[in-house]
Protein backbone atom coordinates (compact mmCIF):
# COMPACT_ATOMS: atom_id res chain seq x y z
CA UNK A 1 0.00 0.00 0.00
CA UNK A 2 1.66 3.28 -1.19
CA UNK A 3 2.03 5.95 1.29
CA UNK A 4 1.75 9.82 0.71
CA UNK A 5 1.81 13.32 2.12
CA UNK A 6 -1.38 14.55 3.77
CA UNK A 7 -1.00 17.20 0.48
CA UNK A 8 -0.71 14.19 -1.54
CA UNK A 9 -3.74 12.71 -0.27
CA UNK A 10 -5.67 15.95 -0.28
CA UNK A 11 -5.05 16.41 -4.08
CA UNK A 12 -5.54 12.88 -4.98
CA UNK A 13 -9.34 12.86 -3.16
CA UNK A 14 -9.99 15.90 -5.42
CA UNK A 15 -9.40 14.22 -8.39
CA UNK A 16 -11.51 11.82 -7.09
CA UNK A 17 -14.51 14.26 -6.40
CA UNK A 18 -14.15 15.86 -9.50
CA UNK A 19 -14.09 12.26 -11.81
CA UNK A 20 -17.45 12.11 -9.60
CA UNK A 21 -18.82 15.28 -11.37
CA UNK A 22 -18.23 16.88 -7.90
CA UNK A 23 -16.42 20.38 -7.21
CA UNK A 24 -16.65 20.72 -3.40
CA UNK A 25 -15.08 23.76 -1.87
CA UNK A 26 -16.12 22.80 1.85
CA UNK A 27 -18.37 20.56 3.10
CA UNK A 28 -21.70 23.03 2.28
CA UNK A 29 -20.30 25.00 -0.50
CA UNK A 30 -20.30 23.24 -4.07
CA UNK A 31 -19.27 24.94 -6.94
CA UNK A 32 -20.29 24.21 -10.96
CA UNK A 33 -17.14 22.80 -13.02
CA UNK A 34 -16.70 25.75 -14.76
CA UNK A 35 -16.80 27.97 -11.76
CA UNK A 36 -14.41 25.92 -9.72
CA UNK A 37 -11.53 25.83 -12.46
CA UNK A 38 -11.69 29.14 -13.24
CA UNK A 39 -11.61 30.43 -9.36
CA UNK A 40 -8.09 27.56 -9.39
CA UNK A 41 -6.76 29.26 -12.66
CA UNK A 42 -7.00 33.14 -11.21
CA UNK A 43 -5.81 31.53 -8.13
CA UNK A 44 -2.52 30.11 -10.24
CA UNK A 45 -2.20 33.32 -12.08
CA UNK A 46 -1.86 36.25 -9.58
CA UNK A 47 -0.23 38.35 -12.17
CA UNK A 48 -3.02 38.00 -14.18
CA UNK A 49 -5.08 40.31 -11.80
CA UNK A 50 -3.34 43.45 -13.05
CA UNK A 51 -3.01 41.92 -16.43
CA UNK A 52 -6.48 41.59 -16.90
CA UNK A 53 -7.69 44.23 -15.37
CA UNK A 54 -6.04 47.15 -16.72
CA UNK A 55 -6.64 44.97 -20.58
CA UNK A 56 -10.59 45.64 -19.45
CA UNK A 57 -10.15 49.18 -18.30
CA UNK A 58 -8.42 49.53 -22.00
CA UNK A 59 -11.41 48.00 -23.88
CA UNK A 60 -13.88 49.83 -21.77
CA UNK A 61 -12.66 53.50 -22.61
CA UNK A 62 -12.36 52.60 -25.99
CA UNK A 63 -15.52 51.15 -26.57
CA UNK A 64 -14.52 47.98 -27.66
CA UNK A 65 -13.82 44.50 -26.77
CA UNK A 66 -11.52 42.81 -28.55
CA UNK A 67 -8.28 42.83 -26.27
CA UNK A 68 -10.66 41.51 -23.54
CA UNK A 69 -11.82 38.22 -25.13
CA UNK A 70 -7.94 37.49 -26.44
CA UNK A 71 -6.64 38.12 -23.02
CA UNK A 72 -9.43 35.85 -21.15
CA UNK A 73 -8.55 33.37 -24.04
CA UNK A 74 -5.09 32.76 -22.10
CA UNK A 75 -7.32 32.42 -19.32
CA UNK A 76 -10.01 30.11 -20.81
CA UNK A 77 -7.61 28.12 -21.71
CA UNK A 78 -5.56 27.46 -18.81
CA UNK A 79 -8.82 26.95 -16.72
CA UNK A 80 -9.37 23.69 -19.78
CA UNK A 81 -6.23 22.25 -19.69
CA UNK A 82 -6.41 21.98 -15.93
CA UNK A 83 -9.64 20.21 -16.66
CA UNK A 84 -7.39 18.03 -19.58
CA UNK A 85 -4.70 17.20 -16.71
CA UNK A 86 -7.76 15.87 -14.38
CA UNK A 87 -8.61 14.19 -17.44
CA UNK A 88 -4.61 12.08 -17.50
CA UNK A 89 -4.33 11.32 -14.03
CA UNK A 90 -7.93 9.95 -14.03
CA UNK A 91 -6.90 7.67 -16.95
CA UNK A 92 -3.60 7.28 -15.80
CA UNK A 93 -4.67 6.19 -12.06
CA UNK A 94 -6.92 2.67 -13.53
CA UNK A 95 -4.97 -0.33 -14.91
CA UNK A 96 -3.60 0.02 -17.89
CA UNK A 97 -4.54 -0.91 -21.00
CA UNK A 98 -5.34 0.63 -24.78
CA UNK A 99 -7.92 2.48 -23.95
CA UNK A 100 -6.78 4.56 -20.67
CA UNK A 101 -3.27 4.65 -23.01
CA UNK A 102 -5.24 6.27 -25.45
CA UNK A 103 -7.25 8.42 -23.47
CA UNK A 104 -4.27 9.71 -21.80
CA UNK A 105 -2.26 10.73 -24.56
CA UNK A 106 -5.28 12.39 -26.24
CA UNK A 107 -5.70 14.39 -22.63
CA UNK A 108 -2.06 15.54 -22.71
CA UNK A 109 -2.21 16.46 -26.54
CA UNK A 110 -5.04 19.17 -25.42
CA UNK A 111 -3.31 20.31 -22.20
CA UNK A 112 -0.01 20.75 -24.78
CA UNK A 113 -2.03 22.79 -27.24
CA UNK A 114 -4.25 24.41 -24.40
CA UNK A 115 -0.99 25.60 -22.92
CA UNK A 116 0.65 26.99 -25.97
CA UNK A 117 -2.20 28.60 -26.88
CA UNK A 118 -2.08 30.47 -23.29
CA UNK A 119 1.06 31.66 -24.42
CA UNK A 120 0.73 32.63 -27.45
CA UNK A 121 -2.61 34.65 -26.51
CA UNK A 122 -0.25 36.46 -23.95
CA UNK A 123 2.42 37.11 -26.63
CA UNK A 124 -0.86 38.66 -28.88
CA UNK A 125 -2.06 40.87 -25.79
CA UNK A 126 2.08 42.29 -25.63
CA UNK A 127 1.87 42.70 -29.49
CA UNK A 128 -0.89 45.42 -29.04
CA UNK A 129 0.84 47.05 -25.28
CA UNK A 130 4.03 47.53 -27.36
CA UNK A 131 1.79 48.80 -30.32
CA UNK A 132 4.33 46.84 -32.45
CA UNK A 133 4.37 48.10 -36.18
CA UNK A 134 5.27 43.86 -37.59
CA UNK A 135 2.31 41.42 -38.37
CA UNK A 136 0.29 39.89 -35.73
CA UNK A 137 0.22 36.65 -36.86
CA UNK A 138 4.51 36.57 -36.09
CA UNK A 139 4.07 37.62 -32.61
CA UNK A 140 5.40 34.47 -30.20
CA UNK A 141 7.94 34.78 -27.65
CA UNK A 142 10.17 31.23 -29.46
CA UNK A 143 10.32 33.95 -33.00
CA UNK A 144 13.43 35.85 -32.63
CA UNK A 145 12.06 38.32 -35.57
CA UNK A 146 9.63 39.32 -32.94
CA UNK A 147 11.25 39.13 -29.53
CA UNK A 148 14.00 41.59 -31.33
CA UNK A 149 11.24 44.32 -31.94
CA UNK A 150 9.73 43.48 -27.72
CA UNK A 151 13.35 43.98 -26.81
CA UNK A 152 13.06 47.68 -28.14
CA UNK A 153 9.65 48.77 -26.34
CA UNK A 154 9.97 46.29 -23.31
CA UNK A 155 13.88 44.59 -22.34
CA UNK A 156 12.75 43.39 -19.02
CA UNK A 157 9.49 41.67 -21.46
CA UNK A 158 11.63 40.08 -23.46
CA UNK A 159 14.16 38.87 -21.13
CA UNK A 160 12.36 36.60 -19.44
CA UNK A 161 12.60 34.63 -22.32
CA UNK A 162 16.06 35.17 -23.48
CA UNK A 163 18.42 32.40 -24.16
CA UNK A 164 19.33 29.85 -21.82
CA UNK A 165 16.22 31.27 -19.05
CA UNK A 166 14.61 28.69 -17.42
CA UNK A 167 11.58 30.29 -19.01
CA UNK A 168 12.58 29.53 -22.74
CA UNK A 169 14.11 25.80 -22.00
CA UNK A 170 10.32 25.20 -20.63
CA UNK A 171 8.77 27.14 -23.61
CA UNK A 172 11.37 24.51 -25.47
CA UNK A 173 9.58 21.49 -23.83
CA UNK A 174 6.25 22.87 -24.22
CA UNK A 175 7.00 23.70 -28.18
CA UNK A 176 8.16 20.95 -29.12
CA UNK A 177 5.73 18.32 -27.77
CA UNK A 178 2.62 20.65 -29.00
CA UNK A 179 3.99 20.87 -32.52
CA UNK A 180 3.87 17.12 -32.92
CA UNK A 181 0.41 17.79 -33.46
CA UNK A 182 1.75 18.51 -36.56
CA UNK A 183 2.93 15.35 -37.02
CA UNK A 184 3.60 11.96 -35.96
CA UNK A 185 1.05 11.53 -33.21
CA UNK A 186 2.77 10.95 -29.73
CA UNK A 187 2.75 7.32 -29.25
CA UNK A 188 2.04 5.58 -26.07
CA UNK A 189 3.35 1.88 -25.25
CA UNK A 190 2.85 -0.05 -21.69
CA UNK A 191 5.85 -1.56 -20.21
CA UNK A 192 5.49 -3.89 -17.19
CA UNK A 193 6.80 -2.18 -13.87
CA UNK A 194 7.37 -3.92 -10.52
CA UNK A 195 3.83 -4.45 -10.01
CA UNK A 196 1.82 -3.49 -13.03
CA UNK A 197 1.52 -2.11 -16.94
CA UNK A 198 2.47 1.53 -16.68
CA UNK A 199 2.16 3.80 -19.71
CA UNK A 200 4.75 5.68 -20.93
CA UNK A 201 5.04 8.13 -24.19
CA UNK A 202 7.37 7.41 -27.18
CA UNK A 203 9.64 10.69 -27.44
CA UNK A 204 9.48 11.69 -30.67
CA UNK A 205 12.33 11.39 -32.72
CA UNK A 206 12.30 14.93 -34.20
CA UNK A 207 11.87 16.50 -30.70
CA UNK A 208 14.01 14.59 -28.58
CA UNK A 209 17.50 16.58 -28.61
CA UNK A 210 15.81 19.97 -27.87
CA UNK A 211 13.74 18.11 -25.25
CA UNK A 212 16.38 16.09 -24.06
CA UNK A 213 18.56 18.93 -23.40
CA UNK A 214 16.11 21.59 -22.00
CA UNK A 215 14.98 18.46 -19.04
CA UNK A 216 18.43 18.17 -18.33
CA UNK A 217 19.49 22.06 -17.44
CA UNK A 218 15.55 22.02 -15.16
CA UNK A 219 16.87 19.49 -13.35
CA UNK A 220 17.09 16.09 -15.27
CA UNK A 221 15.79 13.85 -16.76
CA UNK A 222 14.28 11.72 -14.58
CA UNK A 223 12.73 14.67 -12.99
CA UNK A 224 10.56 15.14 -16.19
CA UNK A 225 9.48 11.80 -16.48
CA UNK A 226 12.31 10.72 -19.27
CA UNK A 227 13.17 7.15 -18.80
CA UNK A 228 15.91 5.22 -21.37
CA UNK A 229 14.45 1.46 -22.03
CA UNK A 230 15.45 0.87 -25.62
CA UNK A 231 18.36 1.54 -26.77
CA UNK A 232 18.65 4.97 -28.36
CA UNK A 233 15.41 5.76 -27.24
CA UNK A 234 13.55 7.81 -24.22
CA UNK A 235 10.42 7.45 -23.36
CA UNK A 236 8.10 9.73 -20.77
CA UNK A 237 5.69 9.24 -18.17
CA UNK A 238 2.41 11.38 -19.45
CA UNK A 239 1.71 11.84 -15.10
CA UNK A 240 5.13 13.32 -14.36
CA UNK A 241 5.33 15.39 -17.14
CA UNK A 242 2.04 17.13 -17.46
CA UNK A 243 3.13 17.94 -13.19
CA UNK A 244 6.41 18.86 -13.92
CA UNK A 245 5.35 21.18 -17.04
CA UNK A 246 1.88 22.86 -15.56
CA UNK A 247 3.62 24.58 -12.54
CA UNK A 248 6.37 25.47 -14.87
CA UNK A 249 4.09 27.22 -17.89
CA UNK A 250 1.98 29.00 -15.23
CA UNK A 251 5.20 30.72 -13.91
CA UNK A 252 5.94 31.56 -17.14
CA UNK A 253 2.79 33.34 -17.91
CA UNK A 254 2.90 34.76 -14.38
CA UNK A 255 5.96 36.23 -15.18
CA UNK A 256 5.18 37.51 -18.75
CA UNK A 257 1.99 38.97 -17.34
CA UNK A 258 3.89 40.87 -14.68
CA UNK A 259 6.54 42.27 -17.02
CA UNK A 260 3.65 43.52 -19.58
CA UNK A 261 3.35 46.86 -19.46
CA UNK A 262 -0.50 47.36 -19.41
CA UNK A 263 -0.60 50.38 -18.10
CA UNK A 264 0.83 51.74 -21.34
CA UNK A 265 -2.62 50.86 -23.18
CA UNK A 266 -4.80 54.22 -23.97
CA UNK A 267 -7.80 54.54 -21.32
CA UNK A 268 -5.57 52.84 -17.92
CA UNK A 269 -5.89 55.83 -16.05
CA UNK A 270 -5.98 54.07 -12.47
CA UNK A 271 -4.09 51.97 -10.86
CA UNK A 272 -5.07 48.31 -12.55
CA UNK A 273 -6.84 45.56 -9.58
CA UNK A 274 -4.04 43.84 -8.65
CA UNK A 275 -5.38 41.46 -6.32
CA UNK A 276 -8.85 39.54 -6.40
CA UNK A 277 -11.70 40.92 -5.06
CA UNK A 278 -12.37 41.28 -1.64
CA UNK A 279 -15.68 41.56 -1.01
CA UNK A 280 -18.61 39.51 -1.95
CA UNK A 281 -21.67 40.58 -4.14
CA UNK A 282 -24.52 43.13 -3.81
CA UNK A 283 -26.43 41.88 -0.99
CA UNK A 284 -23.85 39.61 1.10
CA UNK A 285 -23.25 37.26 -1.83
CA UNK A 286 -20.33 34.89 -2.06
CA UNK A 287 -17.40 36.38 -3.04
CA UNK A 288 -16.39 33.17 -5.17
CA UNK A 289 -12.45 34.77 -4.81
CA UNK A 290 -12.32 34.88 -0.77
CA UNK A 291 -8.61 33.52 0.19
CA UNK A 292 -9.86 30.70 1.61
CA UNK A 293 -11.88 29.20 -0.87
CA UNK A 294 -9.04 29.96 -3.69
CA UNK A 295 -6.49 28.14 -0.93
CA UNK A 296 -8.91 24.85 -0.93
CA UNK A 297 -9.00 24.99 -4.35
CA UNK A 298 -5.74 25.04 -5.35
CA UNK A 299 -4.94 22.43 -2.71
CA UNK A 300 -7.30 20.41 -4.23
CA UNK A 301 -6.19 20.67 -7.98
CA UNK A 302 -2.58 19.60 -6.17
CA UNK A 303 -0.55 23.33 -6.22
Amino acid sequence: MAACTPEEALSLLGLYLRAQGRFHVFRELNFNRGLFFWVGTRELLPSGWRWFSAVVQHDAEQNENSLTYLAQSALQRVARALQARDAIHVALNQPQNNDTRDQALSSLDVVLMLLMGAVDAAARVAHHVLNLDYPEHRAGWQREDWLSRVRKGARPHAAVVSEGAEATLVLTILRRLRNQIHGAALQGIGVMGSQEEQSLIALPPAAAEEVLEAAEALGGHEKWGLRSILPDRFHIDPGILVDQLFPAVLELLNSLMQQTPVERLPGVDSPPQEVPPIQGGAGGTLNPFDPIIRASIRWQLGF
